[in-house]
């Protein structure tokens, strides 16, 4: 268990304690202390002198968490409800 790990379930216990909303909570402080991992990762890529590299993973990050975890969750729904799809409407 990591720094980050800890600071995350302390967030969410202060959270509880103190009768915060998850969902409050979820969009504030735990996003921000989820993404401090990635923050020192970064700050210690620069630091080492391939400040390139740790620009573009500040934003390849999160967008393939983004983009990974938006679509997996969006193909497993869809799967799992068998709803159809077509792109183009056929006529009525």
């Amino acid at each position: 268990m990591t720094l980050c790990d800890i600071m995350v379930d302390l967030l969410g216990l202060t959270g509880k304690v103190l009768n915060i909303p998850s969902a409050l909570l979820g969009m504030t402080l735990l996003s921000w202390s989820n993404s401090s991992g990635d923050m020192w990762a970064d700050l210690a890529i620069a630091k080492l002198g391939m400040g390139t590299t740790a620009l573009t993973a500040c934003y390849a990050g999160p967008l393939f968490n983004i983009l990974m975890g938006l679509g997996i969750a969006l193909c497993l729904t869809t799967f799992n409800e068998s709803a159809e799809f077509s792109l183009i409407e056929s006529p009525a």
